[in-house]
């Protein structure tokens, strides 16, 4: 093994350590909570789309304009204001586990049990949406697909009984073939 390689692979666990210690600092619960709030203004919309049989996602004004854009929300501004905050520190949790699993090289087991994609993109509609195919849900989706198929039965069966697949997911999570639905 080189001196760049050794270098690199330094580096790589001061990074990984680095983001481990933030992920420690956050609050769960209140991540949890936050998911929950957001869940509490989604509306769901039953139609015969393949992909998406329940279409969840914070009220529209336009159905033909996209979901994700706030200024498309029919929610009071105070609403809109909170969900983004809340947005952006389930966001921030997202970015922490990419960079810790980033940072492992080569890909190691998910020693971490992360939160599912339902709690940290709560207003992300399942299936045909776009946001799990390329960008931080798509790589999220990866790693948590990782962590649950590296699970025991045991800690699997615990994992679905504390975090339940909502109604809207679970299409999406047959497709990935996730024994994950209770």
């Amino acid at each position: 093994m080189g001196i760049k390689t050794l270098i690199k692979n330094k580096y790589r666990q001061i990074q990984k350590r680095k983001w481990e210690k933030e992920l420690e600092d956050i609050n769960i619960e209140d991540l949890i909570k936050k998911s929950e709030y957001i869940n509490s203004l989604c509306v769901e919309t039953y139609r015969n789309y393949p992909t998406d049989k329940i279409v969840h996602n914070l009220p529209l004004k336009d159905e033909k304009k996209k979901y994700t854009d706030p200024d498309n929300w029919d929610i009071t501004d105070e609403e809109k204001e909170t969900v983004i905050k809340y947005m952006d520190d389930l966001y921030a949790y997202e970015n922490i586990i990419s960079h810790i699993f980033r940072n492992c090289k080569p890909p190691q087991k998910v020693n971490l049990t992360i939160l599912p994609p339902w709690i940290v993109f709560p207003a992300y509609r399942a299936g045909g949406s776009i946001v799990w195919k390329m960008g931080p849900g798509e790589s999220y989706i990866y790693l948590f697909s990782r962590m649950i198929e590296e699970m025991d039965n045991d800690k699997l069966k615990e994992y679905k009984a504390q975090y339940p697949v909502p109604k809207y997911m679970e299409d999406m999570m047959n497709r990935l073939d996730l024994e994950i639905i209770s």
